[in-house]
């Protein structure tokens, strides 16, 4: 039976490349012979001032499996993410940036994989990496040896467009707002919970202008203490 998927597509100032991004996904659900009442689009407009909203709406007017939810003010990915699984009323979340930033080939990936394999997560993985620039990848490198060390693990990259069974992603506690908002969950999934999972390609675009934002320092002390609570709830949380 086939396997239906809820978007979640996150949008700051994406003016450009929102339209795109779901032209790209919808023409991936095509080729994978997947019916549009089996995909939902859930788009988080975080406080864009420029014309992200207007468009999200006008794609919404033009189809009934489009959702748009509006910030006032930038809230970013972790707060967003609560927002779209309390809407999210598919088999499987996950994410795809509204910047058309993941490869078709990527998307067409995840497609595939969920509808022919029965995995409870599937964790993407940066595939082409020398399309990052230097910096990024050294700090990439660096933050996933340090979830490894600290928790055990053996995942190769925690901040990819993951895809969960939307049951079992309800419940991982979400403690933080920060950028390390997929290493929790992730690390609660799959040692808390059981889940089973598959790492799986990810291809992204080059974009030699965006810049990490793990070394400022409010993400810094939120991924610090994020690590914290997380050691914390791990140590008291009974496993399930």
């Amino acid at each position: 039976m086939p396997k239906s998927i809820s978007m979640f597509i996150p949008a700051y100032n994406e003016a450009k490349h929102l339209k795109h991004t779901i032209d790209t996904i919808e023409r991936v659900r095509i080729q994978n012979g997947i019916q549009s009442n089996q995909i939902e689009y859930i788009i988080v407009d975080d406080g864009s001032d420029d014309a992200t909203g207007e468009i999200a709406e006008s794609l919404a007017r033009n189809s009934s499996n489009i959702k748009v939810i509006h910030n006032i003010l930038n809230r970013g990915l972790g707060y967003n993410l609560k927002v779209a699984i309390a809407e999210a009323t598919k088999d499987y979340f996950g994410l795809i940036p509204g910047d058309n930033e993941t490869t078709i080939e990527t998307i067409n990936i995840i497609c595939h994989e969920i509808q022919n394999n029965h995995y409870d997560i599937y964790v993407p993985y940066q595939a082409n990496s020398q399309a990052r620039p230097l910096m990024r990848r050294i700090l990439s490198r660096i933050y996933t040896s340090m979830f490894n060390l600290l928790f055990r693990m053996k995942l190769r990259y925690y901040n990819g467009l993951c895809f969960s069974r939307l049951p079992i992603l309800k419940k991982a506690k979400l403690m933080t707002d920060g950028p390390s908002y997929m290493a929790g969950i992730l690390i609660q999934l799959i040692k808390q919970h059981q889940a089973t999972y598959k790492e799986i390609p990810m291809y992204v675009n080059s974009q030699p202008g965006r810049k990490s934002r793990l070394l400022k320092w409010k993400n810094v002390y939120r991924i610090a203490k994020h690590i914290f609570d997380l050691k914390q709830h791990l140590r008291t949380a009974p496993l399930t």
